[in-house]
């Protein structure tokens, strides 16, 4: 059954393609860090064994050089992907302003206009409730 009514997914037609099963994520990248959200509840991942299972994957890095070839470099790219034991896939890239970053900053007194458009501006800041991935 597919949903086939107008919404801000849908605009000519769906990709259709093989069901992949796992944890869906919103990975950020910027500059030589990153950070992972639940896509479930917008939390946060502190979840060694899904931090172990990037690094295992070697996802970081692979993520990190579509951004060189696309030369995103200068700008805050957000992955949709999902994540099992096994594989991993990414469904989306965004460049829209990080909602969810965002959302941290603001709830602990944090100027995230200030980051965001000095990383766009090319200075090498270190952002909070980020990682380092290098």
């Amino acid at each position: 059954n597919i949903n086939w009514e107008k919404d801000r997914y849908l605009r000519e037609g769906y990709l259709l393609q093989k069901e992949f099963h796992g944890e869906h994520l919103r990975v950020n990248l910027i500059n030589d860090a990153f950070c992972i959200f639940f896509h479930k509840n917008n939390s946060l991942v502190e979840d060694d064994d899904i931090l172990i299972d990037f690094y295992k994957m070697n996802i970081l890095n692979k993520l990190n050089l579509v951004v060189n070839e696309l030369g995103l470099n200068n700008f805050i790219c957000k992955f949709d992907i999902i994540l099992n034991k096994h594989n991993w896939v990414i469904l989306d890239i965004g460049l829209d302003p990080p909602s969810r970053l965002l959302k941290i900053y603001l709830d602990n007194n944090l100027n995230f206009y200030n980051f965001f458009v000095r990383n766009y501006l090319g200075d090498k800041l270190i952002f909070p409730f980020t990682k380092k991935f290098y």
